[in-house]
């Protein structure tokens, strides 16, 4: 079960998962017992590969002598299990902050694996931590030309120049990015025009209860509600990257709504549910002070869980709805991963929707699979203090007609349990 409000506080940094791994008593304070611990911890990790609680404590110990090249080393040294090194390199990077080496390392390391969105991500914080280093810069743009954002990263080089002038270095990227510019002008696609729906809003409603939000956030769902569009589902408001969301279909949703399989964290004096395998995690809508005792809501919430989790494996079964994920820079391999591991339930239509580009402009959408259809969106719905969320109304809405369209074509099932 969980423990009470202090305890359960959720985290925000993406980062901070390494400082449960850091944690515990401090190091010895004098270097000779900081390097006695290294020695020691190094001959438990050689005796045993893998072991994590030893890579962490040579982490702590470097980080205690200041030691930030050690860190970067013991790091490339126990590169094999990438997980860990990567820790050793968060963990270094919280307690030598002020380190720009160990922070460059830290950025770089998801690069080696080829995921330029942690890395650009990692790149954007470092950014704002060393705002004069121009290889942080550079970095940063170098992640967005990997991901295709090139308009980004003109911005982000016009940024740099204004914040540490026109380095050489920066000058160079700034005419490489312009030629990747000028290329995919003359390539681009002309963009569809998409028109405000004129269909009324009781067709529009009825429409939006055959879709299934699995996330990535509650977008989806904040726009069904807009039209009055209010179905059962377990994932519609809740945060589901990827990962998370194919480690649930995979498993079939297993320990979805057990109690031991949870645990409640309060966030912004919410309680939210979250379970403990995937790291997905709902909102509740039962405030702190409403109910301080988190137990009664993890006993209550996983009871509706276990009642949501029964109907989505029963619609999924009977290809009943049409599922809906989206992210900005979901990539084809995401999309179709998503879109395989549904279709171990039976044939479902997978509505997978993410930013427009020069290829594929707003409004722009493609089936790489029958059932696979990827829509372009103009923008993603962000949410403004105080302001709600700006969502694309629009766009989504034509999307909808469309996958509702080619769903009756496939002769797909009929609208789940809850359809009007």
């Amino acid at each position: 079960m969980t423990a009470g409000p202090a305890s359960a506080a959720t985290r925000a940094d993406p980062d901070d998962a390494a400082d449960d791994d850091a944690g515990g008593e401090a190091p010895p304070a004098t270097p000779a017992a900081l390097r006695e611990q290294i020695a020691d911890a190094r001959a438990k990790w050689a005796s045993k590969p893998g072991r994590p609680a030893a890579a962490f404590a040579v982490a702590r110990a470097l980080a205690a002598l200041g030691d930030g090249e050690g860190l970067i080393a013991w790091a490339d040294e126990i590169a094999a299990y990438p997980m860990w090194a990567d820790r050793v390199l968060a963990i270094g990077r919280k307690l030598l902050p002020e380190d720009l080496a160990l922070a460059e390392a830290w950025c770089r390391f998801p690069e080696r694996a080829g995921d330029w969105r942690a890395a650009g991500l990692r790149w954007y914080m470092a950014r704002g931590k060393f705002p004069r280093q121009p290889g942080v810069h550079l970095g940063f743009i170098n992640a967005l030309l990997k991901l295709d954002r090139i308009e980004e990263a003109a911005r982000g080089i016009e940024s740099a120049q204004r914040v540490i002038g026109r380095k050489p270095e920066l000058t160079a990227m700034a005419e490489r990015v312009a030629a990747q510019l000028a290329a995919q002008t003359a390539t681009a696609v002309p963009a569809p025009v998409i028109a405000p729906t004129t269909e009324p809003a009781e067709i529009l409603r009825k429409r939006l209860m055959t879709f299934e939000n699995f996330g990535r956030n509650c977008e989806f769902g904040l726009l069904q509600r807009d039209f009055g569009a209010e179905p059962l589902g377990l994932l519609r408001f809740s945060t589901t990257r990827v990962r998370t969301l194919l480690i649930l279909l995979r498993s079939r949703f297993e320990g979805m709504g057990v109690p031991e399989a949870h645990a409640v964290d309060l966030v912004e004096n919410e309680w939210r549910l979250r379970h403990k395998a995937s790291g997905w995690r709902t909102h509740t809508r039962v405030m702190g002070h409403q109910q301080p005792d988190g137990d009664v809501v993890l006993t209550e919430k996983c009871r509706h869980a276990a009642f949501l989790t029964r109907k989505l494996i029963k619609d999924l079964e009977t290809s009943a709805k049409i599922i809906v994920y989206q992210s900005g820079e979901l990539d084809d391999a995401e999309a179709i991963s998503i879109h395989d591991a549904l279709q171990a339930y039976g044939p479902n239509l997978l509505l997978a929707v993410r930013l427009g580009s020069r290829q594929h402009p707003p409004g722009t959408v493609i089936f790489p699979k029958p059932t696979l259809m990827l829509a372009h969106i103009d923008r993603q719905g962000k949410q403004f203090s105080g302001a709600g969320w700006d969502i694309s109304r629009d766009y989504w809405l034509h999307f909808c007609a469309i996958a509702e369209r080619h769903k009756a074509e496939l002769g797909l099932g009929a609208g789940g349990s809850d359809a009007p």
